[in-house]
């Protein structure tokens, strides 16, 4: 399995390929721009010959988590489009143009929800954690779809804008091992408590951010032995996860 965060300043879009060449995408969205994501999701798909979305999961209806839907769709052939239904029930008027975007170019759509299990591609399960399907908290950060995707004993955990009454839930779990995690809503303080830190204690943790001090806010934040890492510094940040469980990470400097 091949897990890129790349690097879109203030914005989330991780591309995630399958060993048998399958693609989901978590988010797709930036601050500087919609077509800063999407251009970033297109040539990562492209040069690894692949021209069709077949998952897009998008976390919450905030513009720098989606602002690049409606380009992708008319650039990559669109498969499942999967939201929490409070995505939907937005008023913001991005949630209304990822779907009709996506609609119009032929994908499909579906709610994600607490519980729902996705046997994704050979051996990869993706599973997610919250919210419930009837779960409706105060905020769109707190509704953010939690995600964890397992491949060869090993978990990884995306997050996007994590908060509050989500992160209150979340933190209610048994916890289980991370070994990546994507951290949630940019590295804020708000959001990457000690608390979760502690109970997420992953190996890595990638923070998707325009801002370079982010991880140096963070940092204490987290266990001594997890590795921080942010694509403003770092680029795109690609895990990659062999057969045998074996997790690489390798960071591109300059950002893409």
């Amino acid at each position: 399995v091949v897990c890129d965060v790349l690097s879109v300043g203030h914005g989330l879009a991780i591309v995630i390929q399958g060993p048998s060449g399958h693609t989901l995408v978590y988010d797709a969205g930036s601050l500087v721009g919609g077509e800063i994501a999407a251009e970033a999701v297109s040539q990562t798909l492209w040069q690894s010959g692949q021209s069709r979305i077949d998952a897009l999961i998008v976390s919450h209806a905030d513009i720098d988590h989606c602002n690049g839907v409606p380009i992708l769709a008319g650039r990559l052939q669109p498969g499942a489009l999967l939201t929490h239904a409070s995505f939907a029930e937005s008023d913001k008027p991005i949630s209304a143009s990822v779907l009709r975007s996506w609609f119009a170019a032929g994908g499909t759509a579906a709610h994600l929800g607490a519980g729902d299990r996705l046997e994704w591609d050979t051996g990869t399960t993706v599973e997610v954690w919250q919210p419930a399907h009837a779960t409706r908290y105060g905020r769109e950060n707190a509704n953010s779809l939690i995600v964890s995707l397992v491949y060869a004993g090993r978990r990884l955990l995306f997050t996007g804008d994590l908060e509050r009454e989500g992160l209150a839930d979340l933190l209610r779990r048994r916890r289980c091992p991370i070994d990546y995690l994507v951290a949630p809503h940019h590295g804020s303080r708000l959001a990457n408590t000690a608390e979760f830190g502690a109970w997420t204690h992953p190996g890595w943790a990638a923070v998707s951010s325009g801002n370079i001090a982010a991880t140096e806010t963070i940092r204490q934040r987290y266990p001594p032995d997890t590795v921080l890492l942010n694509t403003v510094t770092s680029g795109r940040i690609r895990c990659v996860i062999n057969p045998d469980g074996e997790i690489r990470l390798h960071t591109f400097r300059t950002p893409e």
